[in-house]
């Protein structure tokens, strides 16, 4: 699964996904990220179907959470 997110400037970001007991079960960013478009791809294959959580956390911006439906 790919997502992507624009950063209109440079900014600190976390990308993360949680399970739907807010467990962290991926870290995907941690770290300074250039202004512009950015693209991920989560890869579920080791976990189990249901729902997840996608947090994208930047210092300027905050949290912003997304509910992600894994299916096999």
């Amino acid at each position: 699964t790919s997502f992507s997110i624009t950063l209109p400037q440079a900014d600190y970001v976390q990308v993360a996904v949680f399970d739907v007991l807010g467990r962290e079960v991926v870290r995907l960013v941690d770290g300074p990220m250039i202004a512009g478009s950015h693209t991920f791809t989560f890869d579920g294959s080791e976990f189990a179907s249901g729902v997840y959580f996608l947090r994208v956390s930047s210092v300027m911006h905050g949290d912003q959470i997304q509910k992600l439906i894994l299916l096999k």
